[in-house]
């Protein structure tokens, strides 16, 4: 076993001696059973938690600058944002990424972008994409819906429109039973 491994388990082993032989000699006082959190933290080593994609701030696919500013609610729990998210990912369109609460979680005194209800309204629905206008300067107004976004992202990026199966694409787009 490892060394943190070899320690933790020759105290846990001398818990469970100790807690066995409880009703016979007493229980060993807690110092020398556990160990103290100055040794577990010395015995983990430091903290080393890898980057997630939900913090990120964006990603640029290997660009200068951001193509999308992509606007998602801040705790991660919209499906059309997720739906957006993952074409954006799926597509490597190279965006930015500004959060807004969903209204039902906003805290007491919180409030909304207000750039982004400047631009889409006092709702502030999510998700929006803002694309990079023309002169390369700054974001045009936001598209909204799923529907929306999707359809301008395949007229932007025809190449870059994922495929797949075209008899699971009918099933999915197309017809009453369209999920778009």
């Amino acid at each position: 076993m490892a060394g943190p491994i070899r320690f933790l388990f020759a105290k846990f082993s001398t818990l469970v001696a100790a807690l066995a032989m409880q009703s016979c000699v007493g229980l060993a006082p807690p110092s020398a059973i556990f160990p103290s959190w100055t040794e577990v933290r010395d015995l983990a080593g430091p903290l080393a938690i890898p980057d997630r994609l939900f913090d990120a701030k964006g990603r640029l696919f290997g660009a200068s600058a951001p193509e999308v500013l992509f606007w998602r609610d801040d705790a991660g729990w919209c499906p059309f944002c997720e739906m957006t998210w993952l074409l954006l990912e799926s597509m490597s369109v190279p965006y930015s990424v500004r959060t807004v609460p969903l209204r039902r979680y906003q805290r007491p005194g919180e409030e909304k972008d207000p750039a982004y209800l400047a631009m889409v309204g006092p709702d502030g629905v999510v998700p929006g994409v803002q694309f990079r206008d023309g002169d390369g300067d700054g974001f045009g107004p936001a598209v909204q819906g799923v529907e929306e976004i999707f359809a301008e992202l395949r007229r932007r990026h025809p190449d870059r429109w994922p495929r797949g199966d075209p008899s699971v694409r009918a099933l999915a787009c197309e017809g009453d039973g369209s999920v778009l």
